[in-house]
């Protein structure tokens, strides 16, 4: 018999050897500790032989309101006590140990590999695409808006708030990425999942004091030998040339520094895929973001108690969801990914009514008009800086 259990801070010894011996990138008691990161562990005797990392996060669902979350970094189960469906019962026991969690999502790029296969089997659907993109740096002649470049964490700490403003600007309609703070960017140069990997630099274009755009960027040549920039946050508008002008300053400084290229991350989703496409940036590869709710009734009647006058039943493979009041009542069934994908706003619920993947067994479907309007597509979007 496994103990499957909630990490606490005794655990951290064995938690970093366990990850140490690992596939993923190994953790520090700096970037362990620094960042808001928990566990579920498996113990044999006392002997711990299974974990699933998470970072707690909050991500962004629209102005107002966010989706407490668990962010898997690195699940692992030694090697001989692998088959023996340690991972699924730690998978199982997630809602249990961490109740303030509403959802639990992870990075996978390869599709045929069994970790993806293993995800999809315990219930994460594909929520959103990222594609991998880099450009050679060139000898550049254009001169854009004069930039600023920083490169300490006491500079980045210091233009927090300058930085926060200007994220802000950037899309509210877009959903996905984790909430920023003022020291979202300082706290990253301290305890970065790959801080050992980067160094970083910020460089921005500013008006009157103000930071207009920005873009974040890690010097590495991990994994492959190619000395580069990642640009681990890109925020600059079309408005102005601001692409044009942030992009010059960020090839200027990786030209100084004698780097081969620069890369970055993207969502399918992002309006800005297309811009830096037309920059000449080819794809390398496709990752996915994967997820699933640990409790869909929670949202649903959410929704429901906001915007509905009647009763709803949604029913799906794993079970029964009731909420709303009033004396009429609509009943739905769908797939759980169905379900899943329609709250975390990755499709439009009267697209998936008129093709059969929500069926309406009951009721009328005109009456659905005020939940139809709030569940809708919504864009996610995704900055490397968040890759854990």
């Amino acid at each position: 018999m496994y103990d499957i259990r909630r990490y606490s801070d005794q655990y951290l010894p064995a938690t970093l050897d366990l990850i140490e011996r690992s596939d993923s990138t190994s953790r520090t008691q700096n970037t362990w500790l620094n960042n808001p990161m928990t566990a579920v562990l498996a113990f044999e005797e006392q002997k711990l032989v299974g974990i699933i990392p998470f970072e707690k996060r909050e991500l962004f669902l629209g102005v107002g309101h966010s989706l407490p979350a668990l962010w898997v970094s690195g699940a692992h189960v030694e090697p001989d006590h692998r088959s023996q469906g340690i991972g699924s019962a730690m998978d199982e026991k997630v809602g249990e140990l961490f109740p303030d969690a509403q959802a639990v999502f992870a990075f996978r790029e390869d599709e045929k590999s069994a970790a993806y296969r293993w995800y999809r089997r315990i219930g994460y659907v594909d929520i959103c695409r990222i594609l991998s993109l880099k450009k050679s740096v060139i000898s550049s002649s254009e001169e854009g808006l004069g930039s600023h470049v920083f490169e300490s964490e006491q500079d980045f700490l210091n233009k927090g708030p300058a930085l926060l403003k200007c994220f802000q600007r950037r899309d509210g309609c877009a959903w996905g990425y984790p909430c920023r703070g003022k020291d979202f960017w300082a706290q990253k140069a301290k305890a970065h999942y790959y801080k050992e990997f980067y160094q970083y630099s910020l460089v921005t274009l500013e008006e009157k004091g103000e930071i207009q755009a920005y873009a974040f960027l890690g010097q590495t040549s991990m994994r492959d030998g190619v000395a580069r920039f990642d640009i681990l946050e890109w925020v600059a508008s079309e408005k102005n040339r601001l692409q044009e002008a942030l992009h010059h300053a960020v090839n200027d400084l990786a030209k100084k520094k004698n780097l081969r290229e620069i890369r970055i991350q993207l969502s399918v989703n992002d309006e800005e895929l297309n811009w830096f496409r037309t920059q000449g940036y080819h794809v390398r590869w496709r990752t996915n973001i994967i997820g699933k709710l640990l409790k869909p009734q929670d949202i649903l009647e959410k929704l429901c108690s906001h915007h509905m006058d009647f009763g709803l039943t949604w029913e799906t493979p794993s079970g029964v969801i009731k909420c709303g009041k009033g004396s009429s009542r609509i009943h739905l069934f769908s797939h759980d990914e169905v379900l899943h994908k329609i709250l975390l706003g990755r499709c439009n619920l009267k697209d998936l009514c008129a093709w059969g993947e929500v069926v309406v067994y009951e009721g009328e479907l005109n009456k659905l008009s005020s939940l139809i309007d709030k569940m809708i597509f919504h864009p996610w979007i995704y900055f490397h800086i968040d890759y854990i």
